[in-house]
């Protein structure tokens, strides 16, 4: 006699602070019931995890949610290298990702620089990734700085790497 076996899998997701839907994932039976006392557990591997997230086009992984001393969170930009199993650099980090922020604005003479540090220092996903430090000629009156700042978004959103690598940004003016 054929019997046939299936098992129905709810995909939880949750608000994270940005208000994108994030996959909260546990890396113990006992953070998960911390969060939730009724939710039952299903072992799954780390790249499971993240290619349930792209199937349910969930950008954002939270791991252990509720414990800040163990909380943290897998943006968009690296879910494919966790499903694959793979290490990237975070986007502030990278070094390709630092040139095509410069490479954009080279041409505009009232930057003097630009640069990029981390948002997120405890990768909580709680402010954006990536900070972009634009050094601005001094003087500039507030109307200079918005055209600035908005010809900044229209090149970075124009850029096909920017726009893979970067998950969320801030501006800082300096």
């Amino acid at each position: 006699r054929t019997v046939e076996k299936t098992q129905e899998l709810s995909i939880v997701t949750i608000a994270a602070p940005d208000g994108r839907r994030a996959m909260p994932v546990f890396g113990s039976v006992e953070a998960m019931r911390a969060w939730n006392p009724g939710a039952r557990p299903i072992p799954v591997p780390g790249p499971q995890a993240a290619l349930a997230a792209a199937q349910e086009g969930t950008d954002l992984i939270i791991v252990d949610p509720g414990t800040p001393e163990r909380e943290f969170g897998v943006r968009r930009t690296q879910l494919e290298a966790m499903a694959l199993g793979e290490r990237i650099v975070p986007a502030w980090a990278d070094a390709d990702v630092l040139a095509a922020f410069r490479a954009s604005l080279a041409s505009e003479p009232r930057v003097l620089g630009v640069e990029v540090g981390s948002g997120d220092p405890e990768a909580r996903l709680l402010q954006p990734e990536t900070d972009v430090i634009l050094r601005l000629a001094p003087g500039l009156d507030r109307e200079a700085l918005r055209g600035i700042v908005a010809e900044a978004q229209r090149r970075w959103a124009a850029s096909e790497l920017i726009a893979r690598r970067v998950d969320s940004l801030r501006v800082v003016i300096r």
